[in-house]
Parts: C-alpha cells; structure tokens; sequence
C-alpha cells in the first residue's frame, strides 16, 4: 500500500492544451512529507516554437525566457524522471498533464492522486473544482498562480488538507467513497479511502472542511434548471469542461445524451416509468449510468438488467 504522508505534486504548463500537437514549457514540481515541503524541482523547456499571445498573458512565460533559460526537452525529463522516481505523485486534473508525460514517461498515467477527482468526490455540492477554488477554500495562498512550480506548491498544500479530512468523513460516506474509488482505473486513487492514519500525521482540521455524513441530493448540487427537471448537476457532467471531457481527450458533448440522462434521472427521483428510444451514438449507457449512481449515492436501490 502506498504511503501517501510522502508525494510529489506536479504541475505542467503547455504551449497549449492538446497532448498530440502542443509542448510542455515548464515542469514544476514539490516534494511533501507528513504537509511540510521539503524539495522543489522547477525547470523551463525551449519548445523551439513561438508562444501563442495567450500562453504569454497566462503565464507570464515569453520566447526570450524560453531560449535564454529553457533547457532541452530530454534532459529535463530526464532529470524530472529521477526526481520524482519511486513516489506518488498528486496532479490537479492529472488527465491533462499526464497526456503530456506519458510519452516520455510510460505508465505515469496508471497510478496518481487527483486532487481535483478527489476534491469533488468529497465536496459533491462545490459549484467549481478548480485550483483557484480549492486553494481558496483551503485558505491557501498561490502566490504565482499558472507558474507551474507555484501551482504544484499550491496542488501539494490542496492534498495535505484532503488526506486530513480523509479521516473526518463519516462512515457510511467513506464506504461509499472507497466503492467509487474501487472501480477507478487507477491504482493510486483506489487505495485513497484505504490509507491508515499514522501516528506522525497532524490529522487537525477545521470543522468548516470536514464534508456531510452524505451526499446531498443531486437536486442541491447545482441548483434546478429552467425547464424544472433537477438536471443541472447532470448537464455540467456533460458539458465541454465537464467530468468526461477531462478524462476522455476526443469526448464530445451530444444533446441527446443529456436529454436522455436528464430524463433519466427525474425518472429515478420521481418514480416514473421511462421509455426512451435512443439511437446509435447517443451514448445511452452513461445516459442511464450516471443518473442511477447519483440517485444510489442518496440511499436508493438502483437495478439495471441489459440485453
């Protein structure tokens, strides 16, 4: 079992957001043991092309930074490589930044801690999961925020308070978690529920973190919709910045899949009979899927039979 007092958490910053066709311009990385930072690891790459105006206004990364102070790509990793060899390693959205490294790292993608899943497991009814607001809820002070050595301090600080609260949650919500992690493809992430406690660990935490004794129902997570159907959860789950845009890079949104799961679940919810015809490429099983674990998470029985 992984000990997850020590990590790494890394942060990348791109030419861009596509893995096949964009560069990596900076890796940073920071070192943790029992929440105290210990090493950092910070180092600019020359992708030998021009950045875009819009990476320079994010980043505050110019072309003169990269050929003046970029190393090569190779040697970078290289050296990242042995920093980071034999640890666990935390990613904010790691979808995105193993996509990266997975090409000169093989197997990174198979066993992380994603603060941004994990977050938004634990914290279901959060309107935003991302960095900004997860540090602002943490109280934690990114002090060069999209500045991949910044970001990856700040994603480390992130994951010291969630292995806190990992051991305030209650019972009945903690098996539910340690079922959800189970099934994810990733080994790191289903040992996350399983983690014992150490005497070394300061597991204090405010009690304005610690999350319910369940989820609360999917109708309180976002708020209802226009159309009056508690569908609003349900439709950021399928928007463009959604749960399955960010695990599955060629994910595109269909309107009828959300009809359908928004459908679904009111069908769940209210106790109705639902006959839908879904045609091929609706995306049906995710349709009813996801629609049948948020109504289980609130204590129904779901049975779902295929053929």
């Amino acid at each position: 079992m992984a000990d997850f007092n020590e990590f790494i958490a890394v942060d990348l910053e791109t030419t861009g957001l596509n893995a096949s066709t964009d560069e990596i311009i900076e890796i940073g990385a920071a070192y943790f043991v029992n929440g105290e930072l210990k090493e950092t690891f910070s180092e600019l790459i020359n992708p030998d092309r021009s950045l875009s105006p819009e990476i320079v206004e994010l980043t505050g990364i110019t072309d003169s930074m990269l050929i003046n102070e970029g190393g090569d790509f190779i040697d970078v990793l290289s050296r990242f490589s042995e920093f980071i060899e034999g640890k666990t390693l935390v990613f904010h959205n790691g979808a995105f930044d193993t996509a990266f490294l997975k090409k000169s790292i093989p197997g990174i993608e198979k066993s992380f801690l994603d603060t941004k899943i994990l977050y938004r497991s634990l914290y279901p009814f959060k309107d935003s999961h991302s960095l900004r607001n997860l540090s602002s809820f943490f109280d934690i002070v990114n002090e060069n925020p999209h500045r991949a050595l910044s970001d990856a301090i700040t994603t480390g600080g992130v994951m010291t308070n969630l292995l806190k609260v990992r051991y305030h949650i209650a019972g009945p919500l903690a098996d539910k978690l340690r079922l959800f992690c189970a099934y994810w493809g990733n080994d790191a992430m289903k040992q996350f529920f399983d983690i014992p406690i150490t005497p070394d660990m300061d597991a204090e935490i405010s009690g304005k973190y610690i999350p319910p004794g369940k989820v609360p129902p999917s109708r309180l997570l976002s708020g209802k919709a226009k159309s009056g159907k508690w569908e609003e959860d349900i439709c950021a789950c399928f928007d463009e910045d959604g749960i399955f845009a960010s695990d599955f890079p060629k994910y595109e949104q269909r309107q009828s899949q959300v009809d359908m799961a928004s459908d679904a679940l009111e069908a769940m919810r209210d106790n109705l009979f639902l006959i839908a015809e879904a045609g091929t490429g609706t995306g049906k099983s995710f349709a009813y899927l996801l629609p049948a674990m948020l109504t289980s998470l609130n204590g129904e029985q779901i049975f779902i039979s295929t053929r």
